[in-house]
């Protein structure tokens, strides 16, 4: 039994497991205004400051007027990007819709103003109001 719990220890300490030295990051930003509540996140996975997986969530929290034109506007946007994405609540008075941003895909980055550089993504966020963890 020792030799089991020795080897499952030294496997984990070197680092001989799925992910192996990736980190996942958010940074998100509230914003509330004349009754609209919206919160976006940037959840990424990086190794060594290259980001190699990445999702933006954009939640929204109003009357069912301002919910349904946000929800026509990201609708036809998405008509116009190839972009993979999931709505994860669709309500009268709620709307939050999650993509999953291809970072081998350079005609997203400017859509979701994202680069490849986990320190300059974080600093670009930062300067916009977002909060890090």
């Amino acid at each position: 039994m020792k030799k089991i719990l020795l080897a499952l220890s030294i496997f984990l300490l070197t680092g001989c497991y799925e992910n192996s030295g990736y980190i996942t990051k958010s940074c998100s930003k509230e914003e509330n205004y004349d009754g609209l509540s919206s919160k976006t996140s940037y959840v990424f996975t990086f190794r060594e400051d290259n980001i190699s997986e990445m999702t933006v969530t954009y939640d929204y929290h109003a009357d069912v007027n301002t919910i349904s034109s946000i929800r026509s506007s990201l609708e036809s946007q998405n008509m116009f990007v190839d972009v993979n994405y999931n709505v994860l609540i669709n309500d009268e008075n709620n709307y939050k819709i999650q993509y999953n941003i291809d970072m081998n895909n350079k005609d997203y980055w400017d859509k979701f103003d994202v680069v490849s550089s986990r320190t300059e993504l974080v600093q670009r966020l930062k300067q916009n109001g977002f909060k890090c963890e």
